[in-house]
Order: C-alpha cells, then structure tokens, then sequence
C-alpha cells in the first residue's frame, strides 16, 4: 500500500515537472507503478524517460521495461518493436565500447526470452535464449562475462526443465484482448 501510494505521488511529480527528471527517475517512478499495479501511467513514464535518455544504459533499460510492459499487457508486437530498438540504440552512442554493446546486448535477448516466456511464447523464448547464447560464446573470459553466462544458463535450465513459474517481472494485467503476433 505504502509503494502505491509513493509511487502515485512520484507520477503526480513527474507530470508537474516533465523537463526537470531523469531518464533514470522516471524508469524507478514507472518500475514502482507497475509493482504497485498501478499501470495507467507507466506508458507515459516510459517514453518520457526514453526521450531524456543520456547514455546507452538508461536507453536500454527504458526500452526493455517498455517491451515487456507492452508484450505483458498483450500488445506484443509493440513491445517486440521496444525490444528490438534496445538492441539498436548503438547508432546514437558509437563511442561506445564493443564489449559493453556486446554484453549489453546480451542482456537484452535474455530479458526478451523472459518475457516472451512470460507470455507462453517458447518458440520465440528458445530463439532468444539462441542469440544471447551466442553473444555470451563471442564475449571474451572474464566475471562479468561469467556472470552473464551463469544467468543466461540457468534460466535455459528452467526452460528446459518447463518450469511454467513467471520468471521476476513485471504482473501480467488482465487484458481481454491479446496480440501474439
């Protein structure tokens, strides 16, 4: 209840003062509404963080947490498009390290096969588990590169094994209509 009604008054804020936020305050504000289910502004949040974006890790993590808004809320090929743009973001930072766009896209293909398990899609969810397996293999040794493949197989290992339990992630709300294009 208290989560709610903080994340409440957080929105109210971020709608009188849209210019004066960052990217990464309106992520936390929108990430607190939808623990809160307090759903009808995170959209606006959202793409309001996505537009104050400074560097590719705010940019990526708005993007991600849109894609599975939207693909939890069944409107999955708007997400889909999110998901995609996370991985595209690289254009607007070239000076980025390879490594770092590398891993970090990495990250973004196994969140993406978490929500597409999310919402029962197994077909999409192994294919993206396929293309963060091969962005970890070209990584080079080292923790962080462990650490990526120590998360990524272990949640092959629950897809594999079906356990059907929602991996961490955003409630699903009820939607009667759903897109599973």
């Amino acid at each position: 209840v208290e989560l709610a009604r903080s994340a409440l008054q957080a929105a109210e804020i971020a709608q009188e003062i849209p210019g004066e936020m960052s990217a990464s305050e309106y992520y936390s504000v929108a990430l607190a509404l939808l623990y809160s289910t307090s759903l009808d502004r995170v959209p606006m949040l959202l793409e309001q963080g996505i537009e104050r974006a400074e560097n590719p890790n705010e940019h990526t993590a708005l993007l991600r947490l849109y894609g599975s808004f939207l693909m939890n809320s069944g409107e999955v090929s708007k997400g889909r498009s999110m998901l995609e743009k996370a991985l595209s973001v690289w254009d607007k930072y070239p000076n980025t390290v390879e490594y770092y766009r590398k891993q970090t896209n990495g990250y973004t293909e196994l969140f993406w096969a978490q929500t597409e398990y999310a919402v029962r899609n197994l077909e999409a969810t192994k294919e993206h588990l396929r293309k963060a397996s091969e962005i970890a293999d070209s990584l080079p040794q080292g923790p962080a590169t462990t650490q990526f493949a120590e998360q990524l197989n272990y949640f092959k290992l629950q897809v594999d094994q079906g356990n059907l339990m929602l991996p961490a992630a955003i409630p699903i709300p009820d939607s009667p209509e759903q897109d599973t294009r």
